[in-house]
This record gives structure tokens, C-alpha cells and sequence, in this order.
């Protein structure tokens, strides 16, 4: 069973904009383009070229392969990201398989094949079509990396039910931690976790419930606090036993960045808590259904929330969305790899 706690993956989504990512005079068009010319166009003998553009894990990557005659590229399928069912319904796979991306068992997710001869702005704009129009990307938040691999007949992707699941793993997408051994992904879309019987029936009264703003709501606020320092690469993470809501700040929008955790990365013990009336009260609380990442998120814009705002928004998610009564105590973590006792 994995550790229920998915931290960020900052940097690659939030915090930091890659050396191919759009600049602000910069077009998302433009921007892929020039990192399809940087690794899709050349014909590298030894190398292997991967453009992956992406906006947080919804992702199209290209790979141009030495000894392919075609370009090769994938869009993000529900074996790897069993999430993106959040996402990719019925009718939005029907409009990838209508744009030519049929779906490949070996990746778990849509591939196409591109002559070497299409022009960059014009693959652009279907990868940017297929993320925007398909996935629902963001335009404004949709980066691209280009790399080079020594070229390889296959190359080792991320586990599926991890984050990025299901694609080619480069230096600067995804962890080594998390790369499948060989180079095809095993799929599980039920989840990663083995069902609990020790876990909390759907439903159940929490005991002991207690007055979380008074015991929560001042030591969260001052870590929101120390989040709003702007600082890279600080977060926390407030760990009610199975369900948790973790944070970081935004500079782009001025904002304390959240998420709540969602079944997809803490399995059944958390499927059984989150009930959909339970699930409601999230999305009625203004967080996102999971998609551009595995769990649900909102932002908390500081021009509308201080510190103490933020904190009673966080606890009244638990609370609404969870059940969370106080019961066990809130655990701390933070980037330091602590784990305090609220």
C-alpha cells in the first residue's frame, strides 16, 4: 500500500515555468512550435527527441525516434491517470479518436502518427487543440519540455496511478522513483491502494467531534502564513489519518494554492469516506473535481482571504467533505520531512 500523502510536484506544475515553458510575450503556439523544431525536426542518429506539453498532468508528448520513419505522439489516457475519468468522458474520447489518436494498450493511452514532413505550427495546433478543446487545458498554463534520450527500442514510462502515469519518464517529467521497470505500464484503474476493512464505513459519525476552529484554526493560519513568504519549494501538508488537504503558494495569481485529497490517490479507504454528498460539499466549497491533477484543488486569493480566512476554509473542507470531527489529531508536514502533531 502507498503512503496516502501525495506531495506536489513543484516546479513542474505550480512554482517554476521550465526553460521551454511560455514566457509572458510568448504564444502557447509559438512556444510549441519552437520546442517541435528543437526535438521533433532534427534527425539525430544516436538521440531520441521528446517534446511533452502539458498542463499540470494533462499531457500530449511526441517522441522523435531515430529510427522511426513516423512521429510518434500520445495524449494522456485513463489507464496511467485513472483521474482523468474526471475528465475524458465518453464523448471527449470519441473527439480524440475523431482527430486520429486511437487508444494503444502497451502506453494505456491515444496515439498518433505524424509524417516527419508536418510543419510545427501546424502539429501545434492539434496538440494545443487536443489539450484545450479534449482535456480542457488552461492555454495560459500549458508548458513544453524538450529533451534528448539516447535512443532506446522502447523507453521506461512512469507507473500507471502515478502522477504522469503512463508516459515517457525524461530528467525533468516525473521521478525516478516512479518509473515502471521495462517499458510498458501496468495497468490498475481501480486504484493503488488494497481495500481496508479497518476503514471508515460511508457515512459514520466521527467521534469525539470537537471545535476545529478553535484547536486548528490559529496554528494552520500561521502556516499559511509562512506559505504567503513566497518562498519555493515550502508547503504543507494538514494529515486527518486518511483524507488531507495540502498547500503552497501561487505567485503567478497571489494565491494559496490547495488540494484535497481525492480516491484517486489515497484508494479505497478514502472511497469509502468520500461519499458522493461528501463530494458535493467540496465542489460546493469551490474546489476542482480531480482532472488537471489527482486531486481536487482551489485557489485562495490573498486579495480575498488572509490567513485565518484560508485556515476556516480548509477546516470546514474536512469537515464537510471528509467528516472530520478532530479525530485523530491534525499531523503537520511539511518540505522539511517532519510530521508534527497540530
Amino acid at each position: 500500500m502507498k503512503h496516502p500523502l501525495r506531495v506536489f510536484l513543484i516546479g513542474a506544475m505550480l512554482l517554476g515555468l521550465s526553460p521551454d515553458s511560455a514566457l509572458a510575450d510568448d504564444a502557447p503556439a509559438v512556444v510549441v512550435a519552437k520546442s517541435i523544431r528543437k526535438v521533433l525536426t532534427p534527425h539525430q542518429p544516436k538521440w531520441d527527441g521528446i517534446l511533452t506539453v502539458h498542463d499540470n498532468m494533462l499531457f500530449v508528448q511526441c517522441i522523435n525516434r531515430a529510427e522511426a520513419p513516423d512521429l510518434r505522439c500520445e495524449a494522456a489516457g485513463l489507464e496511467g491517470e485513472p483521474w482523468l475519468r474526471n475528465v475524458l468522458t465518453a464523448a471527449r474520447q470519441n473527439g480524440l479518436i475523431a482527430r486520429g489518436f486511437r487508444p494503444d494498450a502497451t502506453s494505456g493511452n491515444f496515439v498518433r502518427s505524424f509524417p516527419r514532413s508536418i510543419k510545427p505550427a501546424k502539429l501545434a495546433g492539434i496538440i494545443l487543440g487536443v489539450l484545450t478543446e479534449i482535456y480542457g487545458a488552461d492555454a495560459d498554463n500549458i508548458a513544453a519540455l524538450a529533451d534528448w534520450l539516447p535512443a532506446l527500442p522502447c523507453h521506461p514510462r512512469l507507473m500507471a496511478d502515478h502522477d504522469r502515469g503512463g508516459s515517457i519518464a525524461t530528467p525533468r517529467w516525473g521521478f525516478a522513483q516512479d518509473t515502471a521497470k521495462g517499458c510498458e505500464i501496468v495497468t490498475n484503474t481501480d486504484g493503488f491502494n488494497d481495500d481496508d476493512p479497518d476503514a471508515v464505513a460511508p457515512g459514520a459519525p466521527p467521534e469525539g467531534e470537537v471545535d476545529l476552529d478553535a484547536r486548528y484554526a490559529a496554528p494552520i493560519a500561521a502556516q499559511i502564513k509562512r506559505l504567503e513568504s513566497g518562498r519555493k519549494h515550502i508547503w504543507a501538508i494538514f494529515d486527518a489519518g486518511i483524507p488531507y488537504l495540502q498547500c503552497q503558494f501561487d505567485e503567478p495569481d497571489n494565491a494559496i494554492y490547495c488540494e484535497a485529497a481525492s480516491d484517486d490517490a489515497s484508494g479505497a479507504p478514502l472511497a469509502r469516506i468520500l461519499t458522493p454528498a461528501r463530494r458535493q460539499k467540496l465542489l460546493d466549497a469551490g474546489f476542482e473535481t480531480p482532472g488537471k491533477v489527482v486531486n481536487f484543488r482551489r485557489f485562495y486569493p490573498l486579495a480575498r482571504y488572509d490567513e485565518t480566512a484560508v485556515a476556516r476554509a480548509l477546516l470546514a473542507a474536512l469537515h464537510d467533505g471528509y467528516g472530520y470531527g478532530g479525530t485523530p489529531a491534525l499531523v503537520l508536514h511539511t518540505e522539511k520531512g517532519d510530521a508534527t502533531p497540530l
